[in-house]
């Protein structure tokens, strides 16, 4: 007998609390693989004399998974992107190659940092020479933690491109004073509207 036969036949038959817990559990699994973050995008950029920054130039970057060495090159304009490779929370560390020390410089990504932001840009300045992640308080939030915002504070799902200024501020006074559900019709309504 094949376990799916097994599960079909017979999850009908359990109890209501096993039914809810495990399609609770399988809608968080599902939700939790579709929010993960699969990629670490960034820009690598060297700090001048003057201040300034300029893009690191086939910069080279290694990431080190489970005693596996993964290596990559930041293109022309210093951007570079690196998969993650576990699902699971957890500290990426990775190392930038850095020409005068003739070594790698590690950095680490905290699991906190990946899932709140898209972009790092990491500067390599100093002498010697150091590296820092700079822009991971930055004000590019991600989309995850964008939707996760707008979520638990209850703000609108849909926004009234077409509209004015000034009728995008009656629509937001009037929209405030409503709850969600009638948020949600108000929005179907206006989209319809403005077809």
């Amino acid at each position: 007998m094949v376990i799916e036969d097994f599960l079909i036949k017979n999850f009908a038959k359990m109890p209501l609390t096993v039914r809810v817990s495990t399609y609770l559990f399988l809608l968080f699994l599902y939700a939790y693989l579709l929010l993960v973050p699969r990629f670490i995008n960034g820009e690598l950029l060297v700090q001048s004399a003057s201040g300034g920054f300029i893009p690191y130039r086939s910069g080279e970057i290694r990431m080190v998974v489970e005693g596996r060495v993964f290596k990559f090159k930041a293109n022309e304009d210093g951007v570079w992107s690196a998969p993650i490779v576990s699902r699971l929370p957890h500290t990426v560390k990775m190392g930038v190659y850095v020409v005068d020390a003739d070594a790698f410089l590690d950095m680490e990504f905290k699991w906190s940092q990946l899932w709140t932001r898209d972009l790092f840009r990491i500067i390599i300045s100093g002498e010697p020479p150091t590296v820092k992640i700079a822009s991971v308080n930055s004000s590019t939030p991600s989309r995850i933690f964008l939707a996760f915002t707008r979520l638990l504070t209850l703000q609108p799902i849909c926004r009234p491109f077409a509209l004015t200024a000034r009728h995008q501020s009656v629509w937001r006074r009037q929209l405030s004073k409503r709850s969600a559900r009638s948020r949600v019709k108000m929005c179907v309504k206006l989209r319809s509207n403005l077809r």
